[in-house]
């Protein structure tokens, strides 16, 4: 577990000939974009991966909006029906519990889990084929009960900033948090740095995952 948490803690260090699967997502927080990147981790959950670039190779979370945020301890997104604000009554509802499970990571800080039906309606743990969540506090009392699939390794602060807006009570946000766009890219080597806000270090997106325009501001500042 350790040797996992330090391969997470700097993905700087990665090495030159390491290759990863990295999703990439942008989200829209009113007038701010963030972007979130975490690793798909294949080895440890085959199934649920494939099924997650299925659906980000079809553009299913484009639109999508974030339908659960508790504060620093939760974030989930990915269900259909949150493409429709007049079906809010409904969200949190959509997508099917099909997956098999592969439950073989612990919930720790930034793993990216399936989210599922509980145990009286779905005994087999069968994962929702959609919807996602990102861990931001101690679900440690979920361990060997959801399948993780993904390690967040750049964005933790965008999640956190996510999981303090004011919510109903059903824990939906307010105000429309929305998926900008998430796509599935194959990444090698470490992930670059560079000079953000005041010139601080900050991490960026993979040259692989930036658009045109990305490129062009990046060549000409």
């Amino acid at each position: 577990v350790q040797a996992s948490a330090r391969r997470f803690s700097d993905p700087a260090t990665w090495g030159p000939d390491e290759v990863r699967k990295l999703a990439v997502m942008d989200v829209k927080m009113g007038k701010d974009t963030g972007t979130v990147i975490f690793e798909l981790l294949s080895s440890d959950a085959p199934k649920t991966v494939a099924n997650f670039i299925a659906n980000a190779d079809k553009n299913l979370y484009n639109g999508l909006a974030v339908h659960r945020a508790i504060d620093s301890y939760l974030v989930q997104t990915g269900d259909p029906l949150t493409a429709n604000d007049d079906a809010r009554d409904t969200w949190g509802t959509g997508g099917q519990d099909r997956l098999p499970p592969e439950i073989k990571r612990p919930h720790a800080l930034g793993s990216v889990a399936m989210a599922r039906r509980g145990d009286k309606v779905n005994p087999e743990r069968l994962s929702n084929d959609s919807q996602f969540y990102f861990v931001l506090g101690n679900m440690s009392d979920l361990n060997g009960k959801y399948t993780v699939f993904g390690q967040v390794v750049q964005g933790l602060d965008v999640l956190e900033s996510i999981s303090r807006v004011p919510t109903d009570s059903n824990e939906c946000p307010l105000d429309r948090i929305e998926i900008k766009s998430l796509k599935v890219i194959t990444h090698k080597g470490p992930l670059t740095t560079g000079k953000g806000a005041g010139d601080k270090r900050s991490a960026t997106k993979p040259l692989s995952a930036k658009g045109p325009l990305e490129r062009l501001l990046e060549r000409i500042w």
